[in-house]
């Protein structure tokens, strides 16, 4: 009796007391339940099963293996799919770009974004350092900044940026006397600037400009104690504080009134805190013997009050007054000698 059957790779067909497995044409005898032998002519196929293997990678060891699918396939036989895992490095390309810097020191004004050039944003998970998950964060302080991207593999990259602290405003400035101290005005110089970014602006008391050149003098300036501010292109400022003194005194001084009898003469000796170039006495008609001269005589013939005008080396000037009182009071000479027969 002819028998045509098939198996697939793998398994067996059993006739009687025999196994099967292999493709081939096999006479087979068998014993009916009467004892009488029967003959059956076996054409046995094995059809090989359906294999797919596939590779895949990941960058998380966790999930590195093999792993083997069975499901039913053409000619009834298994389609057997094993997949096999591995670990792969994957690159993420993408870069930290700065789209505005830290304006001005300490302030919390930058922002930072990401660039993807091969794949649109939206497909990955972000989160910056300081928490945020989004594409673009501002009112950054400066300081060093992460950027974690994942894919949805679950694939991750990092980046940092580090946003930079801007130059502080730095001034250098000194005040300017006036020459004399009867100069009521003096001037601030600005000799230096230093951080920021140009051009600079400068306010002083009721004075305000652009700072096209350094040093910078700024004239007009009362005796005083002020505060030098600084602008830069960005809006930062920067201030410090500037003493204008007052101008050289020559602190001229004649002393106290004198009283004198009529007829006598005093000398007048001034007190000066510097040294002086020129001198000038008046009044013209005081009795006064050199009107040029720093320290002079006079003998008035009346009260008379005397001014002394005085210039110093580098022409500052000073004034000092005195008044000379004259008692017109009759003096009687008594001798303390006696010459007889004289």
């Amino acid at each position: 009796m002819p028998f045509a059957t098939f198996v697939c790779e793998g398994d067996s067909l059993r006739i009687g007391n025999q196994w099967f497995k292999e493709t081939g044409q096999y006479l087979i005898t068998l014993k009916n339940t009467e004892g009488c032998d029967s003959l059956v002519a076996l054409n046995l196929t094995v059809r090989k099963n359906t294999l797919i293997d596939i590779e895949k990678t990941t960058c998380d060891s966790a999930k590195l293996g093999v792993e083997v699918f069975r499901s039913g396939g053409s000619g009834g036989c298994d389609t057997i799919t094993t997949v096999r895992t591995v670990f792969q490095r994957k690159n993420i390309p993408f870069a930290i770009t700065l789209e505005s810097p830290v304006s001005c020191d300490g302030k919390a004004d930058g922002a930072l974004n990401i660039f993807m050039p091969d794949a649109p944003i939206e497909e990955f998970k972000l989160k910056w350092s300081n928490g945020d998950s989004v594409d673009r964060i501002a009112n950054l302080r400066p300081g060093l900044y992460f950027l974690t991207v994942t894919d949805n593999e679950g694939c991750k990259a990092t980046e940092s940026f580090d946003l930079k602290n801007p130059p502080s405003l730095n001034i250098e400035a000194t005040g300017i006397a006036p020459k004399c101290a009867n100069e009521p005005q003096g001037s601030i110089r600005l000799t230096a600037i230093s951080g920021g970014t140009e051009p600079y602006r400068y306010r002083v008391s009721r004075f305000t400009d652009t700072i096209r050149a350094l040093p910078l003098t700024i004239g007009n300036i009362d005796v005083g104690r002020y505060r030098l501010r600084i602008f830069d292109d960005n809006g930062c400022s920067s201030d410090t504080t500037v003493d204008v003194n007052a101008g050289r005194e020559l602190a001229l001084s004649l002393g106290s009134d004198v009283t004198i009898a009529l007829g006598d003469t005093i000398e007048l000796t001034p007190l000066s805190s510097i040294q002086i170039e020129k001198a000038r006495w008046t009044p013209f008609n005081g009795g006064i013997l050199c009107d040029t001269c720093f320290s002079t005589r006079v003998r008035p013939v009346e009260t008379t009050t005397y001014t002394l005008t005085a210039t110093d080396i580098i022409g500052c000037t000073d004034s000092a007054r005195i008044t000379i009182l004259v008692e017109n009071k009759l003096r009687l000479f008594v001798p303390n000698t006696f010459t007889p027969n004289v």
